[in-house]
């Protein structure tokens, strides 16, 4: 969270002392899915991306005043989000200026006050910029951009122009990618067309001029490079952004392939997002209906089907949803959430071993996703397999990838190696992660009592309860735990409690029937001692 984010930058600044320092702090709160507290969610009127905006401007105003006197500030973002505008409610899709256009902000020593820089400039700019105002002017820098405050800068050469370019289409949707150049005056956009907007009289890019272009625009489409015939592979890239997670899964020849332009599909955008959003919230039949009606309109389309068969699985439809991951994966085997989903059947269908080689699958296509990494570990844990497990553990960690779940797996190796306080570090760490502290904490709990450490299973389930009173599964679980203990009237006592909180249907009604038979048992007695 932005708030964890500020304490850590701070920490780390009062620790260098009076050393020279540079240091990135980055915030990702206001990145889908737009997290922010409860004080600011309330007074955002419902709307989640503004709560998270003023959530991270109150922890940068945080940092910026614990910063030492003569610091020098950039604010930067790697990228804008659409937010609805042209049929894009997030960002990766489009090449239009609300997620392409980003904010770049100096100030510090060496930064006039109120300066604005009118020449287009890109993030490229941002190191060279900084070295110069950090080091001075004889900082020398290999760098592709350039210093944008250096006179030089402007005006002096060839205008500059700016490549574009966006893979998730094809990747995630077997749309046709995009390319495109802009000189910061006329913006091309290639896909199963070519579209040209002036940004400077059409700002909001809502009239395509590629029919008729102006000279100018013209002579900048000699820029405009083709669609490649090719997907790219990993293996193009450099291994600091593979680090980033921007990964693309490999996707074969585009060769001779006439795919649909995303421009042409943004209702189909539309729907995966609406459907998505009703999936968090608990939706489950509703998110179906709008997943099986994208898949309607665009039945090539793997992460529409996707979508649908996780929605499926997570409904209780086994059967369908396989059916439609099965087919997502027919069109898209490089689409690694496809591959998870399906390791997930496998995992209900009690068939460990298939699920494991779905998830190397989806591991091997994706070295960050996390989601194939836990469940592929816990594999190996389940399997006595601690020697797999706990490489792919510290991968995680080490790469910054790990969340809760990695962190209970290394806790819980710790614990099968008797190695209690880092274990204790870890489970920690995952509740600091958590999204879910109230399951969480059980988790840590169930842990210790599987190690059969029930002094510290019992305190953290009691821990549960003071911290979380509504929460069903502690008093469940602890009654079970006194009823395996031969102690009926303190589990009767927590499932009554339990019956006081949220439960599902047939859980309720089980409850009820243990509570009952547990009334009659009390009653009774104990059977009276042999003669």
């Amino acid at each position: 969270s932005a708030a964890e984010v500020t304490d850590r930058a701070l920490t780390a600044l009062r620790e260098e002392g009076d050393a020279p320092v540079f240091l990135w702090v980055h915030y990702f709160d206001t990145h889908e899915p737009y997290s922010s507290p409860e004080a600011f969610a309330n007074r955002s009127g419902g709307n989640p991306y503004n709560a998270a905006v003023a959530y991270v401007d109150s922890e940068v105003g945080r940092l910026l005043r614990g910063l030492r006197p003569g610091t020098l500030v950039a604010v930067v973002s790697d990228h804008g989000e659409a937010l609805g505008e042209h049929g894009e409610l997030t960002h990766g899709s489009l090449l239009f200026q609300p997620t392409v256009h980003v904010v770049f902000i100096l100030a510090g020593p060496g930064v006039k006050t109120g300066q604005v820089v009118k020449t287009p400039c890109d993030l490229a700019d941002v190191a060279p910029t900084l070295a110069r105002l950090a080091l001075g002017k004889d900082a020398v820098m290999d760098a592709d951009g350039k210093d944008i405050l250096a006179p030089s800068a402007h005006g002096d050469d060839q205008p500059r122009t700016f490549s574009l370019e966006t893979w998730l289409p094809y990747d995630q949707f077997r749309w046709s990618p995009l390319v495109g150049i802009t000189d910061g005056r006329y913006k091309w956009i290639r896909g199963a067309t070519d579209r040209l907007y002036d940004l400077a009289a059409d700002p909001g890019e809502t009239h395509d001029l590629a029919a008729d272009p102006p000279p100018a625009a013209a002579a900048l489409k000699i820029h405009l490079p083709e669609i490649p015939n090719e997907s790219p592979a990993a293996a193009q890239l450099d291994p600091a952004l593979l680090g980033l997670g921007y990964s693309p899964a490999p996707g074969g020849s585009l060769a001779g392939k006439r795919l649909p332009d995303p421009n042409e599909r943004t209702a189909i955008l539309k729907l995966i997002a609406q459907g998505r959003l009703k999936r968090v919230i608990g939706d489950g039949p509703g998110a179906a209906k709008l997943f099986r009606e994208a898949v309607d309109k665009d039945p090539g389309n793997p992460s529409a089907l996707f979508e649908l068969g996780e929605t499926l699985r997570r409904n209780g439809d086994a059967s369908a949803a396989e059916k439609a991951i099965d087919k997502a994966i027919a069109i898209a085997p490089t689409l690694p959430e496809a591959w998870i989903a399906r390791g997930h059947l496998y995992v209900a269908a009690e068939k460990p071993a298939e699920a494991a080689r779905c998830y190397e699958k989806a591991f091997s296509l994706a070295p960050d996703a996390v989601s194939a990494l836990n469940p592929l570990a816990a594999y190996y844990l389940d399997q006595n397999q601690p020697d797999k497990a706990f490489p792919l553990i510290q991968r995680a960690i080490g790469s910054g990838i790990a969340d809760t779940t990695t962190f209970l797996m290394q806790g819980r190796i710790h614990l099968v190696q008797n190695r209690r306080q880092e274990a204790e570090k870890d489970f920690t760490t995952a509740l600091l992660l958590s999204s879910n502290p109230k399951q969480t904490l059980k988790d840590e709990a169930d842990i210790y009592m599987i190690r059969k450490l029930y002094e510290q299973g019992l305190r953290l389930y009691d821990e549960g309860i003071k911290r979380y009173p509504t929460f069903a599964p502690n008093y469940l679980t602890l009654a079970t735990y006194h009823l395996q203990a031969d102690e009926p009237e303190k589990a009767l006592t927590l499932y009554k409690k339990a019956l006081s909180c949220d439960l599902d249907p047939a859980t309720r009604t089980h409850v009820k029937e243990l509570v009952s038979d547990l009334e009659s048992a009390v009653q009774s007695g104990p059977p009276a001692p042999a003669q």
